[in-house]
């Protein structure tokens, strides 16, 4: 007698890569909506345009090497009072409690990994790199 498995579930991480389809499709829907100013941040005082927009330009600043140790710093402390004024688990209810703290010390290590961005500097391959060699 042959054991016969459901294909989706026969490798431990084909549910993820379902689950992240389907997440892609419910993120696109939701940026449409924000460029509507309808979706999730419809109510901040920033619209979910320029949120974005900030989001793009510190990005490509850190992937493409430009001012490397300012906008790294300058991330860090970004992250640190959105952390502190977002994820405040210490003023949290019992039962978001831990979500909060989660969310809160994952927060402080994308910092530590800015700081160590901060520090290294970039490498000769970026924009930084190529002005210090001329």
């Amino acid at each position: 007698m042959t054991d016969k498995k459901i294909a989706l579930l026969a490798l431990g991480f084909r549910p993820f890569y379902l689950l992240a389809s389907l997440w892609a499709i419910f993120t696109v829907f939701e940026w449409l909506l924000e460029l509507q100013n309808m979706g999730i941040r419809s109510s901040n005082e920033i619209s979910g345009m320029i949120w974005h927009a900030h989001e793009m330009i510190y990005g490509f600043a850190l992937i493409l090497g430009y001012r490397t140790r300012l906008v790294a710093i300058g991330l860090a402390v970004f992250t640190l009072l959105a952390s502190i004024a977002g994820h405040a688990f210490w003023a949290a209810p019992a039962d978001a409690v831990f979500i909060a703290q989660l969310l809160f010390f994952k927060n402080i290590a994308v910092i530590g990994g800015l700081l160590v961005l901060a520090s290294s500097g970039t490498g000769s391959i970026s924009v930084d790199g190529f002005r210090e060699a001329k």
